[in-house]
């Protein structure tokens, strides 16, 4: 036993052996960090990167130069000239290589600042990312993944005959040139699926084994090219990673695959009802709704609850009014309520609400209690069809939908396609 416990101390204790492998170790972080970093400056026009947060809202194009421990910015967010001052940022190690934008910069924090007006919900922001670990990294394409948000991201060199005004440029002119609400990809010339864009993403319906509607979504990115995914999806057997721009086109091909295009669809009004999402706000709403919304909003507010938003049109896979209800303490529960219509020309609806509701039963149960649901969805029909005559502003970028009752001109509203939170506190 005294023999055992000798060789077993002897061979446990190694100093020398575990030093060696240490600083090796330690060489080979610092020898990947520098050439991380060295890769990082040696685009001497900069990267285009490929910026994501919340996936509901799509990615947009992030310009950065790194050099001497400093990184300027620009983005298609801000004016095509604008051109951050310099701000720190580091190539550190947390369990791999770290990305890190540590200093304060107005055109990059603007992607994960919570107070943004613009994009997400105040509070949350975009939801970017201002921590990334490197997962690839070469002179061609650097691919990122966020920290806290884990989204994916990817960053190519600018090529150095591009200034950063005329690539910002181009993507607008991409962006507003390809811009429509509605698609439809086409496989193999035949086979449609109809696309709903929504911010930068795509919805688009698909039949899951059991040959129910499912709804799937898609990020993608407006570049110099055309559009780019977020990343390749699979329709009909066919890979699809993204589109390229024609001019004066409404077909586009996909970049690696011609057996693909993405066509854009041209609605009547009435289809364009139906098939979008369109918000609820009391400030735009006549002398009928507004009543209406008024007493729901006292209903609601007796219960302890508030509306956070309400949408007309084809929030999931039917077309409903939904809505969220709730309160800050006990959270904001999703409901919808679904009506049956019949499109009448190219700019009438009729409809009426069909009794049925989300799977999850909230909507009818809402309905059923003190909630003042019932006042909320009278403008649209509850217990008896209406009939509204629709109009709208664009129809390849339709911004609201205004509904005229047919046979009561003061049940008239103004719904828009942009989220309105808390659309009965105004």
């Amino acid at each position: 036993m005294l023999a055992l416990t000798a060789i077993i101390s002897y061979t446990s204790c190694t100093p020398t052996v575990d030093d060696v492998y240490d600083k090796a170790y330690d060489q080979r972080k610092a020898e990947n960090l520098a050439d991380i970093k060295s890769t990082l400056e040696s685009a001497k026009n900069g990267w285009v990167m490929y910026i994501y947060g919340n996936q509901s809202l799509g990615g947009y194009n992030l310009l950065l130069k790194f050099h001497n421990d400093s990184v300027v910015a620009s983005s298609e967010l801000n004016k095509v000239d604008t051109i951050s001052a310099p701000s720190h940022y580091q190539v550190g190690y947390s369990a791999g290589p770290i990305l890190s934008f540590d200093e304060y910069n107005s055109i990059i924090h603007q992607f994960s600042d919570p107070v943004n007006q613009k994009y997400g919900t105040n509070g949350k922001g975009f939801e970017g990312d201002l921590e990334y670990r490197v997962q690839s990294y070469s002179a061609d394409s650097i691919v990122l993944l966020g920290k806290k948000h884990e989204n994916k991201i990817v960053m190519l060199p600018l090529a150095e005959s591009t200034s950063w005004k005329s690539y910002l440029e181009k993507v607008k002119e991409v962006d507003d040139s390809m811009f429509t609400s509605n698609y439809d990809f086409v496989i193999n010339g035949k086979d449609t699926i109809h696309a709903r864009r929504s911010n930068r993403v795509l919805n688009y319906t698909v039949l899951d084994k059991d040959s129910q509607k499912v709804v799937n979504t898609i990020g993608y990115c407006i570049t110099d090219k055309g559009m780019r995914l977020y990343e390749p999806i699979s329709l009909d057997g066919q890979q699809i990673t993204g589109f390229t721009y024609q001019p004066n086109s409404d077909i586009y091909t996909d970049v690696a695959n011609s057996s693909v295009t993405l066509k854009k669809r041209i609605m009547n009004p009435n289809a364009l009802l139906v098939d979008g999402t369109w918000y609820i706000d009391l400030a735009e709403a006549g002398a009928f709704p507004s009543n209406q919304w008024k007493i729901a909003r006292s209903e609601m507010l007796a219960q302890g609850d508030s509306l956070l938003m309400g949408c007309l049109g084809t929030y999931s896979t039917e077309f409903a009014f939904t809505f969220a209800l709730g309160n800050a303490d006990t959270g904001y529960y999703l409901a919808a309520l679904n009506f049956d219509y019949k499109l009448i020309g190219k700019d009438e609806i009729s409809m009426t609400f069909n009794g049925y509701g989300d799977a999850l039963g909230n909507g009818l149960q809402f309905l059923n209690g003190s909630y003042g649901v019932d006042a909320l969805i009278a403008p649209f029909g509850y217990k008896k069809t209406r009939t509204f005559k629709v109009e709208t502003d664009d129809l390849k970028r339709p911004s609201y939908m205004i509904l005229t009752d047919k046979s009561n001109r003061r049940n008239k509203m103004k719904l828009v396609s942009n989220t309105v939170y808390f659309p009965l506190q105004k």
